[in-house]
C-alpha cells in the first residue's frame, strides 16, 4: 500500500513538472464536458417549427396560432398528410391538425404528431400548448361574460323604462 502512493505521489510530480501536461491535465476534462453539452443541448424551445393544419381555419384557431407564434415558428400546411410528413421528414418538430369547425362549443381534440428526435421535449411542448390554450380560453370566457353582462344590464334598463 505504502508502495502505491509513493508512485502516486512520484506520477503527479512528473506531471505537474511541464506546464503544457498540467494545463491539459486540468481543462481537457472540462474541454470534454463543455463539447458534449453543446453537442447533446436540445432543450432549447427557440426555433422549433410547428406546422398545422385544418380543414377550415376558424377566428378561435387563428388566435390560439397568433398566440403560439411569439415562440415557435407557425407554418400552414394544405394537408394532413403534407404536415405529418414534414414531421416525419424533420422539415418541423410537431405538426398540430386541428377539427373543422374548431369553437367554444363541444369538445375539441388537436391530434399531436411529434418528432421522435425530439422525444424529451413532448411535455414540455405539449404543456407550453395547453397553457396557451388555457389563455385563450380565458380570453373566451371573460368576454362571453361581458357580453352576458352588457345584456343583462340592457334588459334591466328596459325592464325600469317600461316599469315607470
Amino acid at each position: 500500500m505504502k508502495n502505491i502512493i509513493e508512485l502516486v505521489k512520484k506520477d503527479f510530480k512528473l506531471l505537474f513538472r511541464n506546464k503544457s501536461s498540467t494545463l491539459i491535465f486540468l481543462l481537457g476534462p472540462l474541454l470534454i464536458v463543455l463539447i458534449l453539452g453543446f453537442a447533446f443541448n436540445t432543450a432549447d424551445l427557440y426555433g422549433l417549427k410547428l406546422a398545422t393544419y385544418s380543414q377550415q381555419y376558424s377566428a378561435l384557431t387563428d388566435g390560439l396560432l397568433n398566440k403560439l407564434s411569439s415562440q415557435f415558428t407557425i407554418i400552414k400546411t394544405s394537408t394532413q398528410q403534407t404536415c405529418i410528413d414534414g414531421v416525419k421528414l424533420s422539415e418541423w418538430h410537431v405538426c398540430l391538425v386541428f377539427p373543422k369547425e374548431f369553437d367554444i362549443k363541444g369538445n375539441n381534440n388537436i391530434d399531436f404528431y411529434i418528432n421522435p428526435t425530439k422525444m424529451n421535449l413532448v411535455y414540455i411542448i405539449t404543456n407550453l400548448i395547453s397553457a396557451k390554450v388555457g389563455e385563450q380560453t380565458t380570453e373566451i370566457s371573460k368576454e362571453l361574460v361581458e357580453a352576458l353582462l352588457k345584456k343583462m344590464e340592457f334588459v334591466r334598463a328596459e325592464v325600469d323604462k317600461n316599469k315607470l
